[in-house]
């Protein structure tokens, strides 16, 4: 393949769909936790109480507040309120003081406001601006809750879907002329207050987390054939920005590159323009180490638009042949009777790094064959012996490391900045300085011109096993010789093939499938939660959502539900297969998804149930950080590649004079002895890292290639994303913008994936939090940087022009990490 790129997992954002007012009630609830039957007595009785009202104020508030409180916010009964206002000012039918006053005032200010925004003259000749001003001036309140906010139509709330039905009309206007009109919002707050740790950045501005990348496509060049862009990406409107990082998709018919960080994004782009493929993960080595490197683990999986198929190989590390249970719980004074665990920052969490060997065999597995390993890792090799400017959340991550690194081996100088006035004459790099890791850029250079051998035996390998050894680990050279030997093991990909929500109703499309790698990868929650949510629907306990329903509390408690039904199985059975025995077909099957489907509650959370007992398991079973990329070439092919050090510097041991952390891994293992996920000699742990790759069912083509990083909500963050394309047609940099949930903890150190938290990113609306604790959920709001729970993601999406069929690729970037996309 001719290119390879780097990209952090992502999720979609909503484009243009028109409002359909005759959607199925059960369908459509906008405020109420559930669905609820709608009245047209609630509507001519609300409008009929405001006709009437002698005052505005708190008596009237609480009025039309019993009126709604029957029957729930609809957007049938909000439509048909604004209906029946617009029919009495119509009608002209005799009105209280207070009214006369509101359309007097309502009817004169639209009346100037036209003037200076003409395409708002069809809306005052029905009455509408004037019935939204009378609403103003006698029950603001209304309007907040139906979505008006102070930024914006919110997402998920009629607002929204009227926006997008009375036409297109210029960006905040309509806004300036509620603010006219004497709006004032109690609850909403502008968007930039809402993200203070990311501010806006060039809509073109790269990083490196996770480049995205996609290589030379002529014209004529479309070997498969997806669906058109038009059908895809939808014109732009007024609910462009409903999300902050205030990003446009990038498009390119040549390439593109996106992930979290600029500078390791130039390499990938200056290996691509010279013909050659992975480089990006190496300068994200160099730029972002706080999250991934060379001593982690890597797992990829690459689209064959040859033969159409997905191939997956995985690049993850085993635990050393002398790293029995009954030796760690001793070494950890685990007292018998417990069951205990491997600290994150214990040397007993280091496994063997698989991602030196991984980069090498991407290359020669899936490479052009056209570049060395040397003019492939040479960009990167500059920057760690020039120096970077490091970015800011980067530096971030970095300074709230470095008492993990002083602390975790001698050799912490290595991975600071050299300042003669600090501490020990070193520290964490802050915004913008230059970082120099010229040890790192060795070890790279070792790597280019001796191979995997050159990571595997002799110095580095040495003063790997060294350092693990004096910490009183039991990891040996001939631990990394046996990785050498296996190499990066070939896997079949696992999938489920997706058709609900609608995907199929336009008879434009016949569904996606959705491909994860096997255990010991996590990708199978994602699998397993996606099917869930279909047969959810096949059951009919949740309805056929639309756009105005994306993130909303039915929505959202699905997804929740879905989730831990899948985290509660694959926590039991997820781990090596090649040491244990996993039930993978039967834990996708439809048959079992639909069986785990029936333990949702609609109406409730559901309390912590046990692991299932899918076909085809053996009777024994009976009883972040990372980074992400993905790339495309001009024959169409793909690659999804993720790598990581698991969190943040992993174990922050470094081996002297190499630049990188040993990754923590091994925190993974169980330490019961009962446990499938059990520790044992050679064995990998259950991992999180996971890339994911979908294709179109209709013809088997390409459709995205994505990741996000960020411990366990990965595979939530996958789910999120797949569905906020389907849902709420979202694009690739809306969908990333989106506010996600994540339930449990993120990573191991902040507690269990099973903990009943749901943790809710700051941007989900008020009324959904609220909703979702009157379901029972225990839900944690989540702002400034507590915001890195939810990842960092990218999305290239391929699409071809629907008129002269040239392939584009189209790009987002997550405003939560430092970078963004550039087109090649």
């Amino acid at each position: 393949m001719d290119c390879l790129s780097s990209l952090f997992f992502c999720i979609p954002g909503q484009g243009d769909t028109v409002h359909q007012h005759n959607a199925a009630p059960s369908e459509k609830a906008i405020i109420a936790n559930q669905p609820v039957p709608y009245s047209d007595d609630a509507a001519a009785q609300f409008v009929e109480t405001l006709r009437t009202a002698e005052k505005p104020g708190k008596e009237l508030e609480n009025r039309l507040k019993q009126i709604v409180s029957a029957n729930g916010w609809t957007e049938n009964l909000a439509q048909s309120i604004l209906n029946g206002l617009e029919k009495l000012l119509k009608d002209g039918a005799a009105t209280s003081s207070a009214m006369t006053e509101a359309i007097e005032k309502g009817t004169k200010t639209a009346e100037e406001f036209a003037k200076e925004n003409p395409h708002y003259t069809v809306l005052i000749a029905a009455g509408t601006l004037i019935a939204l001003g009378v609403l103003i001036m006698l029950a603001p309140w209304v309007l907040e809750a139906l979505g008006f906010a102070a930024n914006g139509p919110r997402l998920g709330h009629f607002a929204a879907a009227w926006m997008r039905s009375i036409g297109r009309v210029p960006k905040g206007s309509l806004y300036a002329w509620l603010q006219r009109m004497g709006m004032t919002w109690k609850q909403s707050i502008t968007t930039w207050k809402r993200y203070p740790a990311m501010l806006p950045r060039p809509r073109h501005q790269v990083s490196h987390h996770s480049p995205l990348t996609t290589c030379k496509l002529s014209p004529t060049q479309h070997p498969t054939m997806p669906l058109p862009t038009s059908s895809v990406f939808q014109p732009s409107s007024a609910d462009f920005a409903k999300f902050p990082s205030r990003r446009s998709v990038v498009h390119s018919t040549q390439g593109i590159v996106a992930c979290p960080q600029p500078l390791a994004a130039n390499c990938g782009l200056e290996v691509l323009r010279a013909g050659g493929n992975a480089a990006v993960t190496a300068g994200l080595n160099v730029t972002e180490p706080c999250s991934t490197g060379i001593g982690g683990d890597m797992f990829i999986l690459f689209y064959d638009a040859a033969t159409k198929q997905v191939k997956a190989m995985n690049g993850s590390g085993r635990s050393g042949a002398k790293c029995t249970l009954e030796t760690i719980r001793k070494d950890l004074n685990i007292p018998d009777g417990t069951e205990g665990k491997i600290p994150m920052s214990s040397v007993h969490a280091a496994t063997v790094p698989g991602a030196a060997a991984g980069w090498v065999d991407t290359v020669e597995r899936f490479g052009s064959g056209k570049l060395t390993m040397s003019q492939i890792l040479g960009p990167a090799i500059k920057l760690g012996e020039n120096g970077f400017p490091v970015s800011e959340v980067a530096s971030h991550s970095w300074q709230a490391s470095e008492k993990s690194l002083r602390a975790a081996s001698p050799n912490f100088a290595e991975m600071l900045k050299k300042d003669p006035a600090a501490k020990d004459g070193v520290r964490a790099p802050r915004p913008g300085e230059i970082m120099k890791v010229p040890e790192l850029a060795n070890t790279f250079r070792t790597l280019a011109t001796e191979g995997k051998k050159g990571f595997y035996t002799g110095r580095i390998a040495e003063e790997y096993v060294k350092v693990v050894q004096d910490l009183g680990g039991h990891l040996e050279l001939a631990d990394l010789e046996h990785h050498l030997q296996q190499g990066s093991e070939p896997v079949e990909p696992i999938s489920v093939k997706f058709r609900g929500q609608g995907l199929t109703s336009d008879g434009k499309d016949e569904g996606v499938e959705l491909w994860e790698h096997p255990p010991n990868g996590q990708g199978i929650v994602a699998l397993m939660a996606l099917g869930i949510v279909q047969e959810l629907e096949k059951q009919g306990k949740i309805p056929k959502f639309g756009p105005e329903d994306f993130n909303t509390t039915l929505y959202l408690h699905a997804i929740i539900e879905a989730l831990r039904l899948a985290f509660t199985d694959a926590s039991w059975y997820v781990t090596d297969p090649n040491v244990t025995k996993v039930p993978t077909e039967g834990l996708i099957s439809p048959e079992y998804l639909g069986e785990r489907a029936k333990l949702f509650n609609p109406s409730k959370a559901h309390d912590p149930v046990a692991h299932g007992n899918p076909p085809f398991a053996s009777p024994a079973l009976q009883s972040s950080d990372t980074v992400y990329f993905t790339v495309s070439d001009a024959a169409g092919n793909a690659a999804s590649f993720i790598n990581s050090n698991y969190g943040g510097f992993g174990t922050a041991i470094i081996p002297k004079g190499c630049g990188f952390t040993l990754q923590n891994r091994g925190a993974n293992f169980s330490l019961s002895a009962e446990h499938p996920n059990k520790l044992e000699p050679r064995k990998r742990p259950y991992h999180t890292i996971i890339p994911g790759m979908v294709t179109n069912l209709s013809d088997g083509s390409l459709h995205s290639s994505f990741g996000i990083m960020g411990g366990f909500n990965q595979p939530q963050a996958h789910l999120q994303v797949l569905l906020g394309q389907v849902v709420a047609k979202l694009n690739p940099q809306q969908a990333l913008d989106a506010p996600r949930i994540c339930i449990g903890a993120g990573m191991p150190e902040h507690g269990g994936v099973l903990d009943w938290t749901v943790n809710v990113e700051e941007g989900v609306a008020e009324e959904t939090v609220e909703g979702l604790r009157k379901l029972g959920h225990k839900v944690v709001v989540l702002k400034d940087w507590k915001r890195g729970m939810f990842g960092r993601g990218q999305i290239i999406r391929y699409t071809v022009d629907p008129v002269d069929k040239t392939p584009l690729w189209s790009a987002g970037s997550d405003m939560r990490a430092d970078g963004a996309a550039y087109p090649l």
